[in-house]
């Protein structure tokens, strides 16, 4: 039983994050990195209306990809945080990855999310 609503629970996600992809031109990817897909959808129904992303994909090759999130407020000016920290993600060929960032403060408007195959200097 538990095996089966975990099963419908993965499905709907990948059902629902195939359909998200309504900010293409907020993925910055690095020349060369390894993705088939890539999609990104927001949530601003979190605590204290602080903005949350999903990023799902899918790589076409076993790798290793870097990726960082920038926030930036509603004037446009960047917000600096610890929370915008290059991460690392060791990624499976045609197995489906999901990312989620959270944004800093709830003055959070918007951002940019860097995709890259080696560190990402900031």
């Amino acid at each position: 039983m538990t095996r089966k609503i975990l099963m419908m629970l993965v499905a709907c996600s990948l059902v629902a994050c195939a359909t998200v992809n309504k900010n293409p031109d907020k993925i910055i990817l690095q020349s060369g990195v390894p993705l088939s897909t890539i999609s990104v959808s927001e949530d601003n129904s979190g605590p204290r209306d602080f903005m949350r992303l999903t990023v799902a994909g899918e790589t076409t090759s076993d790798t290793t990809l870097y990726y960082s999130v920038i926030w930036f407020d509603g004037a446009g000016m960047r917000i600096n945080t610890t929370l915008s920290k290059p991460t690392r993600a060791d990624l499976t060929q045609d197995m489906p990855f999901y990312w989620t960032a959270v944004a800093p403060n709830a003055n959070a408007h918007t951002y940019k999310i860097l995709v890259a195959d080696r560190p990402i200097e900031q």
